[in-house]
């Protein structure tokens, strides 16, 4: 297992890379017996100029990452920072986290820790919808979970939330912080990550954890201006919970046709009860009549002309190469797809940008079946 942890410049003992580290590998280390991983690595990347760095450094960076899941435990480190250097946004980190995501890399983030300050939003590394963002959680005096009243968070995404974890540093036992929550979830994506060869996209991992998680509106009385919305809260049980949904080989490759065909056909995740429903009739009678009910689905008709913007593109076409050719998207086949639809065959006033502008992707989706020829799943 391969698990990469960006520490910044903190590469002496008792900093807060070293801890974040130590934190995934001693999260893994707690559930290897029960599932007998051999190893595992951890890579801290230093930046000894961080504030200064450029665009071109940036790209060398991610290209260096090896790892398939890298922990960013560095959220809310920009404010005095050049808006191209890797700790603030900008194009280039904006262009840098696209990268990451097109590559197959799961960019997890702290959310930030400025959640007692107005507006209560993430950071914006953990504000891109190329990351899993993670804010923290604290039991309050009875037991009962709540936003912590450090803890950023986005109205805008799906918030993973966890336990803010106490660090033992020496003289200083603590430390807490959504840096400290951030790599307790990258440790469990790259417990799945393994669990599933290597083959499980962002959208996967969103499903699987909203399926295990626990999604409620947490106790807010630290923080009563934060919007209301439902945070996915991840905790001991539901971590162990995530951990044990596990399916024969061909369970988790009709559970990911079935998930595609959502992000295809609805643009958005399968609930719990529908990824079930569907997974057990695709089972029974083929992922065609799963396809023939979404698109007869009120839903489906009610998605403004099944379009999409440039960042959920990704996501579609990776759901193609899932539904009908049975894979994981390659890195090559996967740029050139997103940019045929999005730049070289659409017409001039549906072309996307990074702005957000939208095209729809139905014409494109026999393009690709006919491309796909003889590796076309037998029930299509």
């Amino acid at each position: 297992m391969n698990v990469a942890n960006y520490a910044l410049i903190d590469d002496i003992q008792n900093t807060a890379g070293e801890h974040h580290a130590d934190m995934v590998t001693a999260t893994i280390n707690n559930y290897v017996s029960q599932y007998g991983f051999s190893s595992y690595q951890t890579q801290a990347f230093q930046f000894p100029n961080s504030w200064n760095t450029e665009a071109t450094q940036i790209n060398s960076d991610v290209a260096s990452i090896t790892s398939p899941v890298v922990n960013n435990s560095w959220a809310d480190l920009a404010a005095s920072h050049s808006p191209n250097a890797w700790l603030t946004d900008g194009p280039d980190i904006y262009r840098a986290l696209e990268d990451a995501f097109l590559s197959g890399k799961t960019m997890v983030f702290a959310a930030g820790n400025q959640g007692a300050s107005s507006p209560n939003t993430a950071s914006f590394e953990g504000s891109t919808s190329f990351v899993i963002s993670v804010s923290a959680m604290d039991p309050d005096p009875n037991g009962h979970e709540q936003l912590a009243s450090y803890s950023s968070a986005n109205p805008a995404m799906t918030n993973y939330v966890t336990l803010g974890t106490v660090a033992n540093y020496p003289q200083n036992p603590t430390a807490i912080g959504t840096s400290f929550a951030a790599p307790r979830i990258t440790a469990l994506i790259s417990m799945l990550d393994a669990e599933y060869g290597g083959q499980l996209t962002q959208s996967d991992i969103h499903t699987i954890l909203d399926q295990g998680s626990v999604g409620e509106n947490l106790s807010q009385e630290n923080q009563p201006n934060m919007p209301t919305y439902v945070y996915h809260v991840i905790d001991d049980t539901t971590f162990g919970n995530i951990l044990h949904m596990q399916y024969t080989p061909g369970e988790c490759t009709v559970r990911m046709e079935v998930s595609g065909l959502y992000n295809l056909l609805l643009d958005r995740v399968a609930d719990t009860g529908g990824l079930n429903f569907y997974t057990n009739l695709a089972a029974t009678q083929g992922l065609g009549v799963v396809g023939a009910q979404l698109k007869a689905s009120p839903e489906y008709q009610t998605v403004s002309g099944h379009t999409i913007n440039e960042v959920s593109l990704m996501e579609d076409v990776q759901a193609m190469y899932h539904v009908f050719l049975g894979r994981e998207s390659d890195d090559v086949g996967l740029a050139w797809w997103v940019d045929h639809i999005a730049h070289d065959n659409a017409p001039t006033n549906q072309q996307i940008s990074i702005t957000g502008q939208h095209i729809d992707i139905s014409q494109y989706e026999q393009a690709f079946v006919a491309a796909a020829g003889q590796h076309l799943p037998s029930w299509f």
